[in-house]
């Protein structure tokens, strides 16, 4: 039993040494969001798989798999101009068993399929209060979720920020791996592994033109949702 011990440390020694340079990649984005999009949902849902291109720099990859270690997001979450409530905010992270889904089908394809409606107001908005439908479970893996809140307005027309640090240690450490398509190019490049980020809010429209006339909110005018802007930088190792 000791010897048996022993090789199996020895065994997992080596493959932490086949991992072999760790690599890194940063992305920087931002975009509106709220509870709606003026009668659509106002949810960010978006891609975040690292998507290195090949080559032997320090953030780039050799073949067509990578061994994703951790990842840091900075956030930077701000009232958009019309804002001046309390809004709650829940942000997840969900690994795509299977195949990965183009992005162009994420919403119809993914998240409509993992999350429920609010049954709270009308339409089929998928928000902050809505629930996760049981039917779909065993299509993801929920890597993490932080929740928090943006403060109301102080003072009218002074608007309120909060910036913020998430880490990611994928599967405890071991890694999560990533096979990409070396025929596809673009977003749409990874076979296996694809990691999904949802930002969903309990109030706000985000959009900046469109009025909501969905029933039941709390704020259809334009502008009071939030603005969120985030850096990523993943480290992998290139297999």
């Amino acid at each position: 039993m000791t010897s048996l011990v022993k090789l199996t440390r020895q065994v997992k020694k080596l493959q932490s040494q086949n991992d072999g340079e760790k690599k890194r990649t940063s992305v920087l984005s931002a975009g509106d969001l709220g509870q709606v999009n003026g009668n659509t949902d106002g949810a960010i849902v978006v891609d975040v798989t690292p998507l290195p291109s090949q080559g032997n720099q320090t953030n780039q990859r050799n073949g067509a798999s990578i061994r994703l270690h951790s990842s840091n997001y900075n956030f930077a979450l701000s009232q958009l101009p019309a804002c001046s409530t309390r809004i709650r905010y829940r942000i997840s992270w969900l690994a795509v068993k299977g195949p990965a889904i183009a992005n162009a089908n994420i919403v119809s394809g993914f998240y409509n399929h993992v999350y429920n409606p609010n049954p709270f107001i009308g339409g089929s908005i998928r928000d902050y209060n809505c629930q996760k439908n049981p039917d779909f479970f065993g299509t993801y893996k929920t890597i993490r979720t932080v929740q928090g809140t943006i403060e109301p307005d102080s003072f009218s027309g002074n608007l309120t920020s909060r910036s913020f640090n998430v880490g990611l240690k994928y599967n405890r450490g071991k890694g999560h791996d990533i096979r990409y398509n070396q025929n596809l190019g673009g977003a749409d490049s990874v076979f296996n592994g694809q990691i999904i980020m949802v930002i969903q809010l309990d109030r706000g429209n985000g959009s900046t033109t469109t009025p909501s006339t969905v029933t039941s909110i709390l704020d259809s005018a334009i502008n009071t949702g939030l603005y969120v802007q985030y850096n990523r930088l993943d480290y992998y190792y290139d297999n």
